[in-house]
C-alpha cells in the first residue's frame, strides 16, 4: 500500500508506515511527484501522492482565498490559503527545508496557464516547531507572510472543536491529479468530502492522532485530495478547518485523506497572524 503526501516537484521521503501514505502536494503535469509534498515509498517501493479526484472545475472567484505556492521553476507544487492580508496558511511539509527566495505565491489565478491575478515573493516562513520532516508525525502546519497584501478577500480559521462531526461535508482544492496516475489540472479543482470518524481514522492509520489531525474521504473512494494538491485548504462553511497532509494512494475505497485540524492550532496560528 503507497502512502501518499500530496505536494508538486520537489520530493522528500518519509518513513514508511503499516498504511503506506502520501503527502498531498501539486506535482508538474505529466511528471512524478512535484516539489511541495514530500512522497513516501509504498510496499511496492514506488512513492506515491494526492490530487483531487472526482472534483469539478471550479475558480478564485468563487474562492479567492485559495493560492498557489510555486517554485524557481514557476512550477506550482501545493496549495495555501490567505488568512490573513498578507498571510497563508499551508503545510509544513510544502516550505520546510525549501529556499524562501524561490517561492512564490500566487493569488487570482484560476487556471496556471494563465497569467491573471497577483504573484508575490515570501517574506518570512514560520513553520510549526514540533514538524519533525514527516507529515504523519504531525504539526503539519506553516504560515507565510507575503512580500506585498494580494488584495484578495481571506478565509477565516476554524476554532470551534465542535466543527469536526462525522459526516459533515468539507470542499477540498487544489491543482493536483485528478487521478491517482495523472496529469494534474491547470484549472482549480474542488471536491466535497464527508469527514471522517476520529475511530475510523484510527483503525485505518496507526499514524493518525485525533489531537491534531481529521480525516476526510469518499468510503467508495469517488472524491479525493491527490498528488499537488498538498497544503490546501479544507473548508466548511465558509471556514478553514484543515489543511491536506497525507493520505495513502488516491480516492482509495476505505482510505480516507488526512489533513491537519485546524482548530488545534488555532492560538499557535493566530500568534503568527498578529
Amino acid at each position: 500500500m503507497r502512502v501518499r503526501v500530496w505536494r508538486r516537484r520537489a520530493v522528500r521521503l518519509a518513513l514508511p508506515v503499516v498504511a503506506a501514505a502520501v503527502v498531498w502536494s501539486p506535482v508538474a503535469a505529466a511528471g512524478p511527484p512535484a516539489a511541495g509534498l514530500p512522497v513516501v515509498p509504498g510496499d511496492d517501493g514506488q512513492p506515491t501522492q494526492p490530487f483531487i479526484v472526482g472534483g469539478s472545475d471550479t475558480s478564485t472567484d468563487e474562492h479567492p482565498w485559495m493560492v498557489a505556492l510555486t517554485d524557481a521553476a514557476a512550477s506550482p507544487y501545493c496549495g495555501g490559503a490567505l488568512v490573513g492580508p498578507d498571510r497563508v496558511v499551508t503545510a509544513a511539509h510544502c516550505v520546510a527545508n525549501r529556499d524562501q527566495a524561490e517561492l512564490t505565491v500566487i493569488a487570482g489565478r484560476t487556471d496556471m496557464r494563465t497569467s491573471e491575478g497577483v504573484e508575490t515573493g515570501v517574506r518570512q516562513v514560520w513553520v510549526h516547531p514540533g514538524f519533525d520532516g514527516d507529515p504523519m508525525g504531525g504539526d503539519d502546519v506553516a504560515v507565510l507572510t507575503l512580500e506585498r497584501e494580494p488584495g484578495y478577500r481571506t478565509l477565516p480559521l476554524n476554532e470551534d472543536p465542535s466543527a469536526y462531526q462525522p459526516g459533515t461535508p468539507a470542499t477540498v482544492l487544489g491543482w493536483g491529479y485528478t487521478d491517482e496516475s495523472g496529469p494534474s489540472s491547470p484549472v482549480l479543482q474542488e471536491v466535497d468530502v464527508p469527514l471522517q470518524s476520529d475511530s475510523d481514522c484510527s483503525g485505518t492509520y496507526s499514524q493518525y492522532d485525533a489531537s491534531e489531525m481529521v480525516c476526510a474521504g469518499d468510503p467508495e473512494g469517488e472524491r479525493d485530495a491527490c498528488y499537488g494538491d498538498s497544503g490546501g485548504p479544507l473548508v466548511v462553511d465558509g471556514r478553514l478547518i484543515g489543511v491536506t497532509s497525507w493520505g495513502t494512494g488516491c480516492a482509495r475505497p476505505g482510505l480516507p485523506g488526512v489533513y491537519v485540524r485546524i482548530s488545534s492550532y488555532a492560538d499557535d496560528l493566530q500568534a503568527q497572524l498578529s
